[in-house]
């Protein structure tokens, strides 16, 4: 579809020759071409006002004719050319063909892909210039020249494997450039940005569709055809596995041609509506672990900073943790036989790493920091663990496997236990299925603790998922993003941080010297370790959530994380409500447990009356923030608390942890009514 944007730099291009290759005509060409009424008025238009802006087309419109219009193609270059594309940007195109980058945005909208999502209107994806990805197959059949590409080859377990090609200088065009797309053509995709700024390596025209329940293979291959796919996993005992796991891996069938990345994403749309198909997502290149742990830091085994800074000793004293209260750990795999987590609360591990690498040495650490009952001290070491085992690798069929641990764990719950689920992992980018498996934790009632990301340098509020799901104006209730900390309760300098991004901030560990890293169980059992990074945080926080709903059974996950959130120390701004306070946590979950507030005491509210000033069912943030004793904070909370649990039936529902106290409570008499 054309575009016009006279923000763009113009070239030294004429004017006529801009309409020329905008209608695909040369000039001489203008009065006699039987054009559509449409496309005439709007070239009359162009002829006749000079200052009218001439549209620019798609990159995908390009062809040969059009090309052979420019004065800077050398003639017989524009097959070469258009036989070389699709083109995915002007600075690749410009690099193939010696004309300006800004001669070619004179008559051309640089490419932007769309990537449909059931929540909105869609990801915007920009084409990261001259970097590419290619399937092995496809590279060694092609075997195309590559000077001045740095290469690199991923698995993509069980389907093969991917080629990805960088330019080594991001200063000039690789000196193969157009021989490389020519050998290629249509066989390779772009590599692409998100909205973050997160790279995004997407194998071309494969799709991951994520099943609608329970599907036979019968059904499977039904549904392939009806989207025009095939499978792209071999081993047929893969393509069960990931079958019984909810998820198909395939690829578009038939010959080759035009942009494959595009083409993939239209079959997304088509297979939305599919009734078998969930979600569908496209086939991501995977990049590398996932597990969040900066290190191993130098240091004694102890861990009495940590405890000490949350004053666990304070929260222990009301409970070490309820059997009914199950700390579900999806992470790398446990060491059932460490002697820091072996017993009775220990339940036996589910396997959902679909033959990739698991990292046992991960997930025990994790768990142990959560629930440790020996040589290392848990938070909760009362409370009952499953472990779920996963793959840290980064790729479409292991976060598939992700989300069905998920919701395995969702279904091993029995009948009045209460859930809380760490996840100390990222994605690459925000993946659909795992979202959708962290809404049925919320609609389950599992409160869900995730690591909110290492790296160096990292500005604050950048996105990390899956814990963005925790933060923001569409955060799942009953969920944390942790950030970590080090002995002096200051945010560690690899950890993500900002205030709209952050939830609260626990001990996490730095490198440094004796007592700076953060004593974990490991393997092989009995061995420690001592570690630091975010994936250690997460537990901490995550225990102290599950001594919470110990101590105040009554409350459900999202009371159980506010009230953790609102128990919090003070600390840097951008490290959310703070630091974990695990002490004054369980003491407010202590007073709700043995003096629950919903209708106790008379209600000093008079009967509504039309003339009241504010309504408390219905009054917004600005409006309850201006009551005595209210302000922003607590009128936020309030209308969340109204949002989540329906209308207010009485003035004493306005006092928990982060709403009003009694005494505020009652001096509203006469102000509101319900």
């Amino acid at each position: 579809m054309p575009h016009a944007d006279p923000a763009v730099t113009r070239a030294p291009l004429s004017r006529e020759t801009a309409i020329a290759f905008w209608l695909g005509r040369p000039a001489d060409e203008f009065e006699a071409a039987d054009l559509p009424p449409a496309t005439r008025a709007e070239l009359d238009r162009l002829v006749a006002d000079p200052g009218r802006p001439v549209p620019r087309l798609d990159l995908d419109a390009l062809d040969a004719g059009r090309l052979a219009l420019l004065p800077q193609i050398a003639p017989g270059r524009a097959e070469t050319l258009a036989e070389a594309g699709p083109w995915f940007s002007l600075d690749e195109l410009a690099g193939a063909s010696a004309v300006p980058r800004e001669t070619l945005g004179a008559v051309l909208a640089p490419k932007r892909y769309l990537l449909p999502d059931p929540d909105g209107a869609g990801i915007a994806l920009d084409v990261r210039p001259c970097a590419y990805v290619v399937e092995r197959e496809v590279w060694a059949a092609a075997s195309p020249p590559a000077q001045g590409f740095v290469t690199e080859a991923t698995a993509l377990g069980g389907a093969g494997e991917a080629v990805t090609l960088r330019p080594s200088d991001l200063e000039a065009a690789p000196a193969d450039l157009l021989a490389l797309r020519r050998a290629l053509g249509a066989r390779i995709g772009p590599v692409v940005t998100d909205a973050s700024g997160a790279e995004r390596r997407f194998v071309p025209g494969c799709v991951e569709l994520w099943l609608d329940g329970a599907q036979g293979a019968d059904e499977v291959a039904a549904l392939l055809e009806r989207l025009d796919l095939v499978s792209r996993v071999d081993d047929p005992g893969e393509a069960e596995r990931l079958r019984q796991a909810g998820l198909v891996r395939a690829r578009l069938a038939g010959e080759d041609g035009g942009d494959l990345l595009a083409r993939a994403i239209a079959l997304l749309t088509r297979a939305a509506s599919d009734p078998a198909v969930a979600f569908a997502e496209l086939a991501e290149v995977p990049a590398g672990n996932d597990f969040e742990e900066a290190g191993g830091a130098a240091g004694v085994a102890e861990r009495d900073w940590a405890a000490a800074l949350v004053h666990l000793d304070a929260a222990q004293a009301e409970t070490r943790g309820d059997p009914d209260v199950v700390l579900l750990v999806v992470d790398g795999g446990v060491a059932a036989d460490h002697p820091d987590l072996a017993g009775p609360h220990l339940r036996a591990e589910e396997d959902f790493t679909g033959g990739g690498p698991a990292a046992p040495e991960h997930g025990t650490a994790v768990a142990s920091v959560a629930v440790g009952r020996g040589g290392i001290r848990g938070v909760a070491p009362g409370c009952t663990l499953q472990p779920m085992r996963i793959s840290g690798i980064a790729s479409g069929a292991a976060y598939a496997l992700r989300a069905a641990a998920i919701r395995r764990g969702l279904a091993l719950l029995k009948d009045g236990e209460r859930g809380v689920m760490n996840l100390s992992w990222r994605t690459g980018g925000m993946v659909v299925g795992i979202r959708e498996a962290l809404r049925a934790a919320a609609a389950r009632d599992v409160a869900v603790v995730m690591s909110a990301g290492n790296g160096s340098d990292v500005a604050a509020g950048t996105p990390h998922w899956p814990s963005a799901h925790a933060t923001g104006p569409d955060a799942l209730p009953g969920m944390l993003a942790v950030a970590a900390l080090g002995p002096d309760a200051r945010r560690a300098p690899y950890s993500y941080h900002g205030r709209e991004t952050i939830s609260l901030a626990a001990p996490g560990g730095v490198t440094g010297g004796p007592g700076f890293g953060i004593p974990v169980a490991s393997v092989p059992a009995p061995a420690r370790d001592v570690v630091y990074g975010t994936s250690f945080a997460a537990p901490c926080a995550a225990g102290v959530v599950a001594l919470v709903r110990s101590r105040a059974p009554g409350l459900d996950a999202a009371e159980a994380v506010r009230i953790v959130r609102e128990s919090c120390a003070p600390g840097d701004p951008d490290l959310g409500s703070g630091v974990l306070d695990a002490g004054a946590a369980l003491r407010a979950a202590a007073r709700l447990a043995s003096d629950p507030l919903p209708d106790p005491l008379p209600d000093p509210l008079p009967p509504a009356d039309p003339g009241a000033p504010i309504d408390l069912n219905a009054a917004p943030v600005p409006i309850l923030a201006a009551l005595p004793g209210m302000g922003p904070v607590r009128a936020e909370a309030i209308v969340a608390r109204r949002t989540q649990l329906g209308r207010f039936r009485s003035i004493w529902q306005l006092v928990f942890p982060g709403g009003l106290s009694p005494r505020a409570a009652a001096d509203l008499s006469g102000l509101v009514v319900l």
